[in-house]
């Protein structure tokens, strides 16, 4: 009986102990118990980050700077954040190159983020004829322009130089000229802070004519100029450039009053200097000038220039003829002048004398024809162009040499090359040795007459 029991127990035990093993199987994902295997710890990698520069490397959006994480394997976010004024150059993944996008790290792994400041671009440009210096360094020379980076907030000191006294020079950032105030140094501080442009401008100096003429005539004239003045008149002006003044005084046998000389006042810097000129004269101004007519009575007078025209391309355009003053000292006008129309001029010259024709200086070719129309003794004609007044009178053309027909045609260039000529003409020209001559501009046609009496066609071709 007890052995029957013993049997019994022994099997009801054994079936116990099979339901709970099959209980414990049959519940997923629990594995059995196993009282001898420790709990396992997941797996950490180095991630080591270095900034270089100005910011800092965002993983997983939180902002590291050289800094060394623990992380799990898998796959991290990385976004370079640079700070004002710098940007990312590179990204290095292990020493290569990467991308500030995703990552997946397997193991050990090492990122650089380099910064660098950001460039702009600045623009160098002269206009004119000066230097351009920056930062003590010569950039451009004359116009022209040149290029360079540089990075934002940097100061550059830029300093100009005309070539010339007579100029005057200006600078100009992005458009907008910049102020120095007199008494200060010649060099302007420029912080770039973007991309910039610094202009240098140098262009002619200007400068202030004040004319008194005290109620006579007088004309002045430059090369980009011409004035008629019979009372007072402010004249703007450039400095350096001459200008011819020329007075006029009607001939007449009784004595009337005449420009014959002029009072200078130059305001310079250092103060007023004063001088005297004659009454046809050439004056530079460089700095404010002031002419006050010396007036006195004289007889006999200095012709004034006689108001006629030429041809131009066969269109009748004004001109004047402009008795020359140069001989008056030692000889009298004689000539008389006058407008026939339609380029044409008549010519009465018993003696001798010069005159210039005052056409405009926009001309490549002129034909001058001329009719005898009497002759006292020996007729005689020279034609020249004007070729330089500056810094002596010179001229060149062709005139009579032996006989003189009823009619005579020549034509020229503009530099005095004679192109046709009657065939006893001879070749010819001069100049002066006294220096410019106040009432000749370059271009002008100069022609010497004597005893003769010739209507002159002038007629000019573009």
């Amino acid at each position: 009986m007890d052995r029957k029991i013993l049997f019994i127990t022994g099997v009801a035990s054994a079936i116990i102990l099979a339901l709970i093993a099959l209980q414990q199987a049959a519940r997923p994902g629990e594995a059995p118990l196993n009282p001898s295997t420790p709990p396992t710890t997941p797996v950490k990698v180095k991630l080591s980050v270095t900034v270089l520069g100005q910011g800092s490397l965002a993983i997983n959006g939180t902002p590291v700077s050289n800094s060394t994480l623990l992380l799990e394997p898998g796959v991290v976010s990385l976004e370079a954040r640079p700070a004002s004024g710098w940007r990312l150059k590179q990204l290095l993944v292990n020493g290569s190159p990467g991308v500030a996008d995703w990552l997946r790290i397997r193991g050990n792994t090492s990122i650089a983020a380099v910064f660098e400041r950001v460039k702009v671009r600045v623009v160098l440009v002269v206009t004119g004829d000066g230097l351009l210096y920056v930062n003590g360094s010569l950039a451009v020379n004359g116009t022209g322009s040149k290029e360079l980076e540089a990075e934002p907030g940097v100061l550059l000191l830029a300093s100009l130089e005309p070539w010339s006294p007579f100029l005057q020079a200006r600078l100009y950032v992005n458009g907008t000229p910049v102020e120095r105030c007199p008494s200060c140094p010649p060099v302007y501080a420029v912080e770039v802070r973007g991309d910039t442009e610094l202009k240098a401008v140098f262009e002619p100096r200007k400068v202030v004519l004040r004319v008194d003429a005290k109620g006579l005539a007088a004309k002045l004239a430059s090369k980009s100029w011409e004035r008629g003045v019979n009372g007072s008149e402010v004249i703007g002006a450039v400095a350096g450039e001459p200008v011819n003044v020329t007075s006029y005084c009607p001939p007449s046998p009784e004595a009337k009053p005449c420009i014959v000389g002029w009072a200078v006042r130059v305001h310079a810097p250092t103060g007023v200097l004063n001088s005297t000129a004659s009454a046809n004269t050439t004056v530079v101004p460089v700095y404010d000038t002031e002419l006050e007519a010396i007036v006195q009575k004289v007889v006999g007078g200095i012709p004034s220039p006689v108001p006629g025209g030429v041809l131009y391309a066969g269109r009748e355009i004004p001109a004047e003829a402009v008795p020359r003053h140069v001989w008056l000292d030692v000889r009298p006008w004689t000539a008389r002048v006058e407008y026939l129309g339609n380029g044409t001029w008549l010519i009465d010259e018993p003696v001798g004398n010069d005159l210039y024709i005052a056409v405009p200086p926009n001309w490549s070719l002129v034909t001058v024809e001329a009719w005898l129309v009497d002759s006292y003794v020996k007729p005689y004609l020279d034609v020249y162009v004007v070729t330089s007044n500056n810094p002596v009178l010179r001229y060149k053309g062709a005139g009579t040499c032996s006989s003189f027909p009823s009619y005579v045609r020549i034509t020229l260039t503009r530099d005095g090359r004679v192109l046709e000529k009657p065939k006893y003409w001879c070749l010819g020209g001069g100049y002066s040795t006294i220096g410019p001559d106040p009432q000749a501009r370059e271009g002008y046609l100069l022609l010497t007459v004597a005893s003769a009496k010739l209507k002159v066609r002038v007629s000019l071709q573009p």
